[in-house]
C-alpha cells in the first residue's frame, strides 16, 4: 500500500508521509515545470577578427612551508 493512500494512525508515521506526499504537505515542492524552449532565429553577424596578444603565464612553483607549518601545530 503506497503511504499517499494509506490512513494516518500513528503520529510519526504523519510526518513520514508529509515527506512523501500523503497529505499534500510534500507534494508542491516535488513538481518540475517544465518550460518550454523557443528556439529562435540567429541572424549571421559578419565578425570582425581581432588580433589577440598573448600572454604567457608563468606557473609558480608551489611551496611546501604551508603543510609543514600545519602538521606540526597538530602534533602539539
Amino acid at each position: 500500500v503506497r503511504l499517499r493512500d494509506r490512513a494516518i494512525t500513528a503520529p510519526n508515521e504523519l510526518h513520514q508521509s508529509i515527506q512523501y506526499g500523503a497529505t499534500g504537505g510534500g507534494r508542491r515542492r516535488r513538481r518540475r515545470r517544465r518550460r518550454r524552449r523557443r528556439r529562435r532565429r540567429r541572424r549571421r553577424r559578419r565578425r570582425r577578427r581581432r588580433r589577440r596578444r598573448r600572454r604567457r603565464r608563468r606557473r609558480r612553483r608551489r611551496t611546501r612551508t604551508r603543510t609543514r607549518t600545519r602538521t606540526r601545530t597538530r602534533r602539539i
